[in-house]
């Protein structure tokens, strides 16, 4: 998500809100470990970090089962 606001120059902020759509069949996990995935444990999740400025950056991932 960073690498991607860095090339665009989107910044975060209380008035941004990120979707993060996946190609047709493609999943993510939650965690690092792979127990928590798309399409076994949930649809979708939404969260936020801190980008270099101390912004919030809120974020949605969508997974696409299809």
């Amino acid at each position: 998500m960073q690498r991607a606001m860095t090339a665009k120059g989107w910044t975060g902020g209380l008035n941004h809100m990120f979707y993060v759509f996946t190609s047709f069949g493609e999943g993510s996990c939650f965690d690092t470990g792979s127990s928590s995935c798309a399409f076994t444990d949930y649809c979708g999740y939404h969260s936020f970090f801190s980008d270099s400025h101390n912004n919030p950056v809120i974020y949605a991932n969508m997974p696409y089962k299809g």
